[in-house]
């Protein structure tokens, strides 16, 4: 971690120094000089660490600080929301909530087992319509609830 640090202060350095130098010349005599040379050596003292094999084994990355299956099994949910989501919306409906009740199976395949939509008591007369609707194109029975 202190080779980043010190190629991190090194880099935070040049740049600044850099950037004293380029308000120290005059504006029009050696600019395009001065742009070339300096660009150097921010380009040298980027790749200075690389060139010189600077270990980044010390990054303490953990491979599996996070849960796949979980974060997999969000993603199918969100994938089943945005659907809901665009039937409501040609509906004109705003106000509906959405459960997604997901599962992971033995065989590591995502089960959906529930879907449920708490409707508006506003758009009770739009229900039966939207569950039918929904059911074909999600192919599983979907339950429509009605907040009262």
């Amino acid at each position: 971690m202190n080779d980043i640090k010190s190629i991190v202060i090194s880099i935070i350095f040049c740049v600044f120094t850099i950037s004293l130098c380029e308000l120290l010349v005059p504006k029009n005599s050696y600019k395009n000089q001065m742009r070339l040379i300096t660009g150097a050596i921010l380009l040298i003292t980027m790749l200075s660490p690389f060139l010189n094999g600077v270990s980044f084994n010390d990054f303490d990355i953990k491979e599996n600080s996070y849960d796949i299956n979980r974060i997999t099994e969000k993603s199918v949910a969100l994938g089943y929301k945005t659907k809901i989501f665009e039937v409501l919306k040609k509906k004109e409906i705003e106000n509906a909530k959405i459960s997604i009740n997901t599962e992971i199976d033995q065989n590591n395949s995502i089960k959906v087992n529930d879907i449920i939509i708490l409707f508006d008591i506003k758009d009770k007369f739009k229900v039966k319509s939207i569950k039918n609707t929904l059911d074909k194109k999600l192919k599983m029975n979907v339950q429509t609830r009605i907040d009262e």
